[in-house]
């Protein structure tokens, strides 16, 4: 009689497709895959701080104008021309992550906004427009608004390079890919809600360098979180050794 084999007693036919997936597994030689949750949960944690800061960001020259006694009109043409670079950003975002792929345009998309944002912030310190708070001519603002709009566009690929990766960061996690679209939401909205409110109370605390700093160091903190963790191609290697169990 013959003896049964050793996958058949690991995975009898009894127990379903499971008991198969892990005998085809054992066949070729594929370890079950380990859970990696911190790749989307710090992919959550920038979403949020990026929504902050460009809510941030969008608040500061405007109410730094209403503070300083200028017209509601100036300070609604600020707030329009950082926006107006948002929509730009987003166009052209999907064609450069085509392109150069999302962990690239993540790095780039982050080191660019920091850097303009910290020139912003660098101008309201020692620029003319350090003294917006006493009654500068508004001029001195443009320099300042055209970083920060700069700063919006460049901001905007690296969102997509984001959502473009959150189907593998939930398959890393192991987690239903519309709880981690339902979570990166809450996260963003949760950002844009409090970064408005966030800035105009920076301007009246500490003024419009303060804000601007504290808006160039969550950037760093941005940049620096994605850098050590948004994964490159280890997330479509775990992919491909999923698809080679299922078959």
């Amino acid at each position: 009689m013959n003896k049964p084999s050793l996958i058949s007693n690991i995975a009898p036919a009894g127990q379903g497709s499971t008991g198969t997936a892990g005998a085809k597994a054992l066949r070729r030689g594929l370890a079950p895959r380990r859970r990696r949750p911190v790749p989307l949960l710090a992919s959550l944690a920038t979403t949020g701080l990026s929504a902050l800061a460009a809510g941030l960001i969008a608040m500061t020259v405007p109410w730094a104008l209403l503070s300083a006694g200028h017209s509601a009109s100036l300070a609604g043409a600020a707030a329009f021309a950082l926006q107006i670079p948002v929509a730009l950003g987003l166009v052209l975002g999907g064609a450069l992550v085509d392109r150069m792929g999302p962990r690239r345009v993540l790095i780039l998309s982050n080191g660019a906004a920091l850097a303009l944002v910290a020139a912003a912030a660098a101008l309201t310190l020692w620029g003319p427009a350090a003294r917006v708070g006493v009654g500068a001519v508004p001029a001195a603002l443009i320099p300042v608004v055209a970083l920060l709009a700069l700063a919006n566009l460049s901001g905007q690929p690296g969102t997509l390079a984001q959502d473009a990766r959150v189907p593998e960061l939930a398959r890393l996690a192991g987690v239903p890919l519309e709880r981690a679209n339902g979570l990166r939401e809450i996260a963003m909205n949760m950002g844009l809600v409090g970064g408005p409110a966030l800035g105009v109370l920076l301007v009246e605390r500490l003024g419009l360098p303060g804000a601007l700093t504290l808006a160039a160091g969550m950037l760093a903190a941005i940049a620096l979180v994605d850098g050590i963790f948004f994964p490159a191609f280890r997330a479509k290697a775990a992919a491909a050794d999923d698809e080679r169990t299922r078959t």
